[in-house]
């Protein structure tokens, strides 16, 4: 009985001792400054679209995991073109890093961009800083003259940061990011703020859960038909 107690102990031990250092290895990489920790993504989104014959006439949809899951994209944006270049994850800057071999190559009429819920995610996770907004702000801007150095006269839009279940407690700094950015974007004809966030909080101000997977974060298939209710005309 004794030994079979001490065998269990063991395990339990060893499958925290898993957990933490998985949530620690998860944790160091997101946070880790700097975006050439993406190359084997890149290089994989590389490999998938490079040949891509909608190169030059297609829209280009960069940034995070609400991007790289949106399987459904080329379908549901259909007759707009479209090329999806999401790797989870990742923040403004990292989309901003890689314009060159992920926008700049395609030769794009426009650029989706969805980003900035990491940012201020992994920013405030552990000792929240009080800047993490206008930093999301900063940081496009950063993306914007990157894409406009070699391509000037392209549209670019932003889709606004989305409330969602696991991430309500960082709302309040996303939803002041995304009024930065889209007054921002009011000054330059070539940008657009494209708002699907409103319509994703209830009347009691929390996020509908009806759009969400389980885990709280990431979209479903109903969310991803609300954002192409959104997105698509804007595109059309």
């Amino acid at each position: 009985m004794r030994k079979g107690l001490i065998g269990l102990a063991i395990i339990i031990a060893a499958i925290i001792t898993i957990a933490f250092g998985y949530f620690f290895f998860q944790y160091r990489f997101y946070t880790k400054e700097d975006p050439t920790k993406w190359e084997d993504d890149i290089k994989a989104i590389e490999a998938r679209t490079a040949g891509s014959p909608l190169k030059g006439r297609a829209v280009v949809f960069i940034g995070s995991s609400s991007i790289l899951k949106w399987e459904s994209l080329e379908r549901d944006m259909d007759p707009v073109p479209v090329i999806r270049h999401g790797f989870g994850g990742s923040r403004i800057k990292d989309s901003t890093w890689f314009v060159p071999r992920l926008v700049t190559a395609y030769h794009p009429p426009a650029v989706v961009l969805y980003a900035g819920d990491n940012d201020i995610y992994f920013r405030d996770l552990f000792g929240a800083k009080p800047d993490t907004a206008g930093q999301c702000l900063e940081d496009f801007k950063v993306f914007v003259a990157a894409v406009h150095r070699d391509l000037p006269r392209i549209r670019i839009y932003f889709v606004s940061i989305k409330p969602s279940v696991d991430r309500m407690k960082f709302w309040p700094q996303m939803k002041a990011a995304n009024e930065l950015i889209r007054d921002f974007c009011a000054r330059d004809p070539r940008l657009a703020y494209i708002d699907i966030a409103t319509p994703m909080i209830a009347g009691d101000g929390t996020p509908r859960g009806e759009y969400f997977l389980a885990d709280g974060l990431h979209l479903n298939e109903a969310g991803y038909w609300l954002w192409t209710s959104i997105i698509k005309p804007v595109l059309q």
